[in-house]
């Protein structure tokens, strides 16, 4: 495509040069000597004006080009903000289809005004026809000039309009922010809740534990029998030391001095002391702790409580545990440590 600025610098050579032709003949024809200088001196002032009134255009174009960018550079602000804000991208995908229609609308009409420029190129070509073409293609083009001033005026408006929806934009923008904080608060305020809720249901999951193993000792005692073969391997239950009678075993040591505080708290917290006689009729006798979900730490005590009722009977008194499910690690730490266990399957069967 043809620059305009170029395009007026031809034009402005052809005129120059068809000055100088229409000059020679005035030189050949004396007495119109003087008509033709004073229209050439009208000619010149005509095409400083148009001169001057391309120089204006120019400048109009720059200064479009120069809002232009800067719509662009917003429109690039408009989208980094968009991609921070997913909820509401629908709307900002509206108002920026919007937006380019918007510019496919000025596009059109640089091309409208482009068109219209190659059509003053045509009429200043026919200049070089003679001079009265000339003044009358002149005539036009300013007429033509003043309609680009008004559609360019027009472009200026539909800026302005794009503006003023790009602060609208921005405005809601800010609103879609200030309802992300709410969101936010609100968030904040559920997970308060939530922690609340971990919280209770920490305390309910405490609660039941406490209730299964309850019920997991009621079990153990209905069935201690059956529990004490699982203890040990072909024995037989002879009784359950009552825990008055163990209190009492356990105070007399005591007050002799021979435990502490602690040692003593212990000792009486065991859950069953069995004793019985095992497969070839020996007398032994199990510490047992029950739990619901039996585990590490029910070896720990047994262990612990078996040693102290040793000293407290005065005989060996084995560890052992009882509950209804093992914890991953659990048999094969109660094997290795020498603890005796039996499971109690959904609270009725005794099984190994």
């Amino acid at each position: 495509m043809t620059n305009p600025q170029d395009s007026d610098s031809q034009r402005l050579e052809r005129i120059e040069s068809l000055v100088e032709k229409l000059v020679g003949g005035v030189e050949k024809i004396a007495r119109d000597q003087a008509e033709m200088r004073a229209e050439q001196a009208e000619m010149r002032a005509e095409i400083a004006e148009l001169k001057a009134g391309q120089a204006e255009m120019r400048a109009e174009m720059a200064e479009l080009r120069a809002e232009q960018s800067e719509i662009r550079a917003e429109q690039a602000v408009i989208r980094a903000e968009q991609s921070a804000i997913r909820d509401v991208q629908a709307k900002i995908l509206a108002g920026q289809a919007e937006i380019r229609d918007e510019m496919a609308e000025i596009r059109a009409e640089q091309a409208e005004i482009r068109a219209e420029q190659a059509v003053i190129r045509d009429v200043q070509a026919k200049i070089l026809a003679g001079q009265a073409e000339i003044r009358a293609e002149q005539a036009e083009i300013r007429a033509e000039q003043s309609a680009i001033r008004d559609e360019q005026a027009v472009i200026r408006a539909e800026q302005a309009e794009i503006r003023a929806e790009q602060s609208a934009i921005r405005d809601e923008q800010a609103e879609i922010r200030a309802e992300q904080s709410a969101i936010r608060a609100e968030q904040a305020a559920m997970r308060a809740e939530q922690a609340a809720m971990r919280r209770d249901i920490a305390r309910l999951s405490s609660d039941m534990g406490v209730i299964k193993g309850w019920q997991t000792e009621l079990v153990v005692e209905r069935r201690a029998g059956a529990v004490f073969r699982q203890l040990c391997r072909g024995g037989r239950l002879l009784r359950i030391y009552p825990h008055g009678e163990m209190q009492h075993y356990i105070g007399a040591v005591r007050h002799a001095g021979n435990m502490t505080e602690q040692e003593f708290e212990r000792a009486g917290s065991v859950d069953f002391v069995l004793e019985g006689t095992d497969g070839e009729g020996a007398a032994v006798m199990y510490a047992v702790e029950v739990s619901f979900t039996v585990g590490v730490g029910d070896s720990d005590r047994a262990i612990g409580k078996a040693a102290l009722l040793t000293r407290v009977l005065g005989r060996e008194v084995r560890p052992g545990a009882a509950g209804e499910s093992p914890s991953a690690e659990f048999e094969d730490d109660a094997t290795q440590r020498g603890v005796a266990y039996a499971y109690i399957g959904n609270g009725r069967d005794i099984v190994r």
